[in-house]
């Protein structure tokens, strides 16, 4: 199948169901001004491209447990929010990134799950987290 959308406009914690769950992320902030993606799946991956333009980013690493309320995690979010997470994109001294749509298909799992993650594989290194981050969820 062949996926495509544009979106304008919104509330960036409007998607934190789906990225504490999935991405242990919680938004606090954040504004999306354009998000323009484009990819086709198979039965074995999805491969595409997203331009997502951005501004006021500011997120929490969450735990499993205490959604990021213990000291370990509060120190992770400082770090991810000072030297990793771009609070905007385009920055003011870098061009727009445009980032891979890259996910691999597990058969077993549904459809909306597969278009999920191909998206979410754009976003994260959109954002500036490392393609397959994983956030260690032992306290």
């Amino acid at each position: 199948f062949t996926c495509s959308g544009k979106l304008y406009g919104m509330d960036l914690t409007a998607v934190n169901p789906m990225l504490e769950k999935s991405a242990h992320l919680e938004v606090k902030s954040g504004k999306v001004d354009s998000l323009v993606f484009s990819f086709d799946a198979n039965e074995v991956n999805s491969k595409g491209s997203m331009k997502f333009m951005y501004h006021n980013l500011e997120v929490e690493l969450l735990n499993r447990t205490d959604k990021g309320q213990d000291t370990k995690h509060q120190l992770l979010t400082f770090i991810a929010r000072q030297f990793i997470i771009e609070e905007q994109n385009p920055s003011k001294v870098k061009p727009v990134r445009i980032t891979q749509i890259s996910f691999p298909r597990d058969p077993y799992r549904f459809f909306f799950y597969y278009t999920w993650k191909s998206l979410q594989s754009a976003i994260m290194p959109a954002i500036g987290l490392p393609k397959g981050f994983k956030l260690n969820h032992k306290s």
